[in-house]
């Protein structure tokens, strides 16, 4: 699953509490399926509890939200792989994040 950037917005159109992309990463992160995210899409996985307990990084005005959150390993790289969570910092990194998530879909941990 990747969640791209464009905004936490996009995901919750309409006043959408964001029970579908619930169900949908709860769902992965259950399975143990990748779960990816670059730019503002981390800010997705922070909505919705996925990166407790996970190192990630962040684009550059988010990061200092995230390095204050006490459950998420923050980390000032451009692409973090922390079990089945793979964040880029920003859509520059966004070859580097496939290069990832193809290691992680051939089993290469």
């Amino acid at each position: 699953l990747i969640v791209c950037g464009g905004g936490i917005d996009c995901l919750f159109p309409d006043g959408d509490s964001g029970d579908n992309v619930q169900r949908i990463l709860s769902a992965f992160q259950t399975d143990e399926k990748p779960i990816c995210a670059i730019c503002d899409g981390i800010e997705v996985l922070v909505h919705h509890d996925i990166l407790a307990g996970h190192m990630a990084t962040a684009r550059a005005g988010y990061f200092s939200d995230l390095y204050k959150n006490e459950d998420i390993i923050a980390v000032d790289l451009d692409v973090v792989v922390d079990g089945n969570v793979i964040t880029a910092d920003a859509p520059v990194q966004a070859s580097w994040l496939v290069a990832e998530i193809v290691k992680k879909l051939e089993g290469h941990d």
